[in-house]
């Protein structure tokens, strides 16, 4: 590259390295999406973590996820202790049915009401 009448500078591009926190990350992805892996079936499975969970709440959702899954219903879940919501579906990649797509807005609507009490609670201590 160069700037105007400038010479030539060359810039050598490399793959990014993966951070310490994004590896923790993707370890976590991995051990909730391993015990899927053997589910024969189409689904769509939305796991929304609204906090971090512990390593036995990954745990215990790696052990009841299949299950979970295993419900040939559209179901909504929420997470105890305010984990987060599961969202399940066996409709084509890319479609939401309308009770989902219904129950989805109404539980964004529940997590905006949380956020706003969470960040009025923690301005007040």
């Amino acid at each position: 590259m160069r700037k105007g009448e400038e010479e030539w500078t060359t810039v050598e591009v490399t793959e990014a390295t993966e951070s310490a926190e994004q590896k923790r990350l993707n370890a976590i992805l991995m051990q909730l999406t391993t015990g899927l892996r053997s589910l024969s079936f189409p689904f769509s499975l939305e796991i929304i973590l609204l906090r971090e969970p512990t390593e036995e709440e990954v745990a215990e959702l790696c052990e009841t996820l299949p299950q979970f899954c295993e419900n040939k219903d559209i179901q909504n879940a929420r997470l105890h202790h305010d984990l987060g919501l599961l969202l399940l579906n066996h409709v084509p990649t890319g479609q939401l049915p309308n009770s989902v797509q219904n129950s989805v807005e109404r539980d964004n609507a529940a997590l905006a009401d949380t956020r706003g009490a969470r960040a009025a609670l923690s301005s007040v201590v």
